[in-house]
């Protein structure tokens, strides 16, 4: 398992509880790890702090060849497509899958969570956020997306 890593300034442990939050820490996490930009959009917000803590412990080891190929929710599991030689590093990314397994991907929350069938799918998500309509579940999960007018 890796290491504890120091959250800097800047990163919060909690999930972003609005579509301006959740963008600014988007922004600021592809400006701290370059490698991320393009694909964190696509990250549910409940899952953002374990990505942003993955990415930062990432940084840290100062792993040059690092690339990012996809970050998405697909039924229910937090895929990270990476490609790196670097153990440590490959280390970080299955830790934060790992730990999304056990996280909501709507608000974060990390007990009473179960695999949801939803919509033909599955969803990794609490006993709370289950309560929701769809619709609401979408906006919830990607909350600047609707703003944006990303699909």
């Amino acid at each position: 398992m890796p290491s504890a890593v120091k959250v800097p300034r800047g990163i919060c442990k909690t999930s972003p509880k609005s579509a301006l939050a959740w963008d600014s820490r988007i922004c600021y996490i592809e400006w701290r790890c370059n490698w991320l930009v393009g694909h964190t959009r696509n990250c549910p917000v409940g899952w953002l702090p374990i990505l942003e803590q993955a990415a930062l412990a990432i940084q840290q080891t100062n792993c040059t060849d690092f690339v990012t190929l996809s970050i998405r929710e697909q039924f229910g599991d937090f895929v990270w497509n990476v490609e790196t030689q670097s153990l440590e590093a490959w280390n970080h990314v299955t830790f934060a899958k790992q730990r999304a397994l056990t996280t909501c991907s709507v608000c974060g929350t990390s007990y009473d969570v179960e695999y949801v069938c939803w919509g033909g799918s599955r969803l990794t998500l609490c006993d709370a956020c289950d309560e929701l309509s769809g619709p609401q579940i979408m906006d919830r999960m990607y909350p600047a997306k609707r703003r944006l007018g990303i699909s």
